[in-house]
């Protein structure tokens, strides 16, 4: 993974001191922050948060490639040293330094740049000089390229999206619970659509939905593959190469390329599509296939080596308010399948699995304010979701039965 170390050491003058108290304070110890020279790997725009023992922001420190190193006096106490790094933190919304927490957000403005982060501790007393290292991990994962070959010439439009994606990092290093899709549009040449630069965003939260989207003068196209449990994780390089072999009604080849910045790893798929359409119905695989479809049914999870799959039905139902009105409901519901069913009956999704189908645009769906139901344990629960200009956003859970929450339930098969 490439690292970055930050110099810390104790010595003379100041940057932005936010708090009034420290200011009044005679400085009993000093802070030197910064890159070190000559590494290959120092960052070119870099922010240091520090922050008292009362978790308040005293000062923000900026080093950068033409002033890599800073000094600042403090009173003695101990410190919690938050660092940012990357090639433009401008892209970013960062927290206003008088109001920053270790729990304050950090996103991306319109677009996102490479993002680093570290932390550190220290304890200064009186007359202290001391140096330490902070080592910044990256925080982002890297789509390098995307390239759609053989796109039938009817299509004017493309895009890529990438779903569901962490929205924010907190100051402290972990996630927000926040989730978002990212749309990435290709530019087209000849008969290939790509994107034109690197595309920076945050890591997806377990397996990811990469979803082609083709537009003609008539409809909307989409293809979609779920990535395996590692998802896009952070520190990571993705290469996107998929190749559409004919005409509408064909076999999309595509192949993921991951690069965790030294470490090349490939995925490779594919998109069966027999039907064309706005609908996953008819674009069955020969073997369940996590995000496709089997015999008409969505795949929410497969074991290809025990041959067993969870399938999602078809439809939805709501108004189903009561333990009694849902029994009902599972005791009018068979499988159209001749495939051997494991647990005999449908059954309630896990949060996991609600997670996979739940978020997914492209299933048939109204646009709607409510969630699924889902068991946790033995508890039933809704997995809410609200609709944020066209973008599904996953909003936490609610306890019991609601008349608003869908009821869609899952199914265990062999084959």
């Amino acid at each position: 993974m490439a690292a970055i170390s930050s110099v810390m050491a104790f010595e003379g003058c100041s940057e932005e001191v936010m708090n009034d108290d420290v200011m009044a304070m005679t400085p009993e110890g000093t802070i030197r922050v910064g890159t070190r020279d000559g590494d290959a790997n120092s960052v070119e725009d870099g922010r240091i948060y520090v922050m008292d023992g009362s978790g308040s922001c005293v000062s923000v420190l900026t080093v950068n490639a033409s002033q890599p190193q800073v000094t600042k006096g403090l009173p003695k106490g101990t410190y919690d040293l938050y660092a940012l790094g990357g090639d433009d933190l401008n892209s970013l919304v960062l927290p206003e330094a008088s109001k920053a927490t270790a729990s304050s957000n950090i996103r991306a403005s319109t677009t996102m740049g490479d993002l680093q982060w570290g932390h550190a501790q220290v304890t200064l007393a009186r007359g202290d000089a001391k140096e330490l290292n902070i080592q910044l991990e990256r925080k982002v994962s890297c789509i390098t390229g995307i390239t759609i070959h053989e796109v039938p010439a009817e299509v004017t439009a493309m895009s890529v999206s990438l779903t569901p994606l962490y929205m924010d990092l907190l100051m402290d290093g972990t996630y927000s619970i926040n989730e978002m899709t990212m749309d990435i549009p290709l530019i087209k040449a000849d008969t290939v659509w790509k994107t034109n630069k690197p595309v920076f965003c945050f890591p997806s939260i377990g397996r990811a939905a990469i979803t082609i989207n083709m537009t003609t003068a008539e409809d909307e196209r989409h293809y979609s593959y779920v990535t395996d449990a590692e998802g896009l994780p952070a520190n990571t390089q993705v290469e996107i190469s998929a190749t559409y072999s004919e005409a509408w009604a064909t076999t999309f080849k595509a192949t993921l390329q991951y690069a965790a910045w030294g470490t090349p790893k490939t995925i490779a798929f594919d998109f069966n599509e027999d039907n064309a359409g706005n609908k996953r119905e008819g674009r069955d695989t020969a073997v369940p296939t996590v995000g496709q479809t089997f015999d008409g049914y969505y795949v929410v999870s497969a074991d290809a080596e025990n041959r067993k799959a969870v399938l999602l039905r078809k439809t939805q139902d709501k108004d189903i308010s009561t333990k009694e009105a849902m029994d009902s409901k599972f005791g009018e519901l068979k499988l159209k399948s001749e495939h051997t069913v494991s647990s005999g009956k449908w059954r309630l999704p896990t949060p996991a699995e609600c997670q996979v189908f739940a978020l997914d645009a492209t299933l048939t769906m109204p646009s709607y304010e409510g969630g699924y139901y889902c068991i946790d344990g033995d508890v039933v629960k809704s997995y809410n979701i609200t609709v944020e200009n066209g973008i599904l956003k996953h909003t936490g859970f609610t306890e019991g039965y609601h008349a608003e929450t869908w009821f869609r339930p899952v199914i265990d098969i062999t084959y």
